[in-house]
């Protein structure tokens, strides 16, 4: 699975890292990867490969608010 910045938008690494992976059976279908399509990766292939989309702002966020023991508010409850 492909995630944030460089997994979501940059099929040219995912297409590098798939082939070094190839190994392990990943065949990646060379127009969904530059469409950046949600599956990546062919029938054919032992692996699915998918690139999912994140938030990794609101998820940095909201581990701060539970780390500080506060409320989505800012508040202690």
């Amino acid at each position: 699975m492909f995630t944030a910045g460089i997994g979501e938008n940059d099929p040219a690494i995912r297409a590098l890292i798939c082939q070094r992976l190839a190994w392990a059976g990943i065949v990646i279908e060379p127009a969904a990867n530059q469409a950046n399509a949600a599956l990546i990766s062919t029938p054919a292939s032992k692996v699915a490969v998918r690139v999912m989309a994140t938030d990794e702002e609101r998820m940095i966020a909201l581990q701060t608010i539970s780390t500080l023991g506060l409320n989505a508010q800012g508040r202690a409850p």
